[in-house]
């Protein structure tokens, strides 16, 4: 077998000037839509919140009426967890103030009967 050798010669070209070229390329009719991440990422909180919120104020309407457990706050899934503590919590406030407007009203009751008894004798 015979070698065959082969000699490269590097191809060394110098460039003196630039020149741009000369076609001309099509102009957008609008410019490009730019993105901002960080607007982007502000919108969609504030889209998240404004729905946290309305379900927020919803189940503290129904807390305040006392038509919503606490079984039943651990189903919403929209809110996170320290919301669902808040409410459990401001449930057990409304709660124990029912309680109480019920026992000032027996009070209340036992003093006007107490009053026309006295009264009477």
């Amino acid at each position: 077998m015979s070698r065959v050798r082969v000699l490269h010669r590097p191809l060394m070209a110098e460039i003196n000037q630039f020149q741009p070229s000369t076609k001309e390329r099509p102009k957008s009719e609008r410019p490009a839509d730019v993105v901002d991440i960080e607007t982007g990422r502000k919108k969609k909180l504030m889209k998240e919140s404004a729905d946290t919120s309305s379900v927020l104020a919803d189940a503290l309407d129904l807390i305040r009426e006392g038509h919503l457990s606490d079984a039943e706050i651990d189903d919403l899934k929209s809110i996170s967890e320290n919301e669902k503590t808040l409410l459990k919590l401001i449930s057990g406030l409304f709660e124990g103030l029912r309680n109480k407007d019920d026992s000032m009203e027996e009070l209340w009751d036992l003093i006007r009967q107490l009053k026309k008894r006295l009264g009477e004798e």
